[in-house]
């Protein structure tokens, strides 16, 4: 008995749906690619006002000045962690007088340089939080480790 093999042509942007597929028919899905800040910044400033200066992050048109480049990639990452957490977030924002509530934020630990998620339910100042560590965690995929660590770093 000859057996018979043919390839099939994937279409461009799709790979096999291997969970709905079978052996007489081959079902396909869009690959689904990582979302990067500029899809949150895309998403989040689509017809929205922006306040925007020389350094793009200050509303009322203040100048920002900086004593150093790694302040100023600093303040940058901030403000990247802080439109992820926002667009992740939705119209949550933390309630501090809900004890049961946890609140997510993503931590950065300096001796061994690890980033991690961590939980409160006191209000701490100067941390942006999440409403479930799942979103800590995409926030820390769509942003790199890098610009976290820059983020949260105290060495500017």
């Amino acid at each position: 008995m000859e057996t018979k093999e043919f390839k099939i042509q994937v279409p461009e942007g799709y790979e096999i749906d291997k969970e709905n597929s079978t052996f007489e028919r081959i079902k396909f899905k869009p690959i689904k690619k990582a979302m990067t800040y500029e899809d949150v910044a895309r998403e989040l400033f689509k017809d929205k006002n922006r306040y925007i200066t020389t350094f793009s992050c200050l509303k009322g048109g203040k100048d920002v000045t900086c004593t150093s480049s790694k302040q100023a990639e600093k303040l940058i990452a901030i403000n990247k962690l802080m439109n992820v957490a926002k667009y992740l977030n939705g119209t949550w924002s933390p309630n501090w007088d809900e004890v049961d509530e946890r609140k997510y934020f993503i931590y950065v630990c300096p001796i061994d340089c690890y980033t991690s998620v961590k939980s409160a339910t006191v209000h701490m100042s100067d941390i942006v939080y999440f409403k479930s560590e799942e979103l800590a965690r995409q926030a820390i995929e769509i942003l790199g480790e890098q610009t976290i660590k820059t983020a949260l770093s105290t060495d500017w």
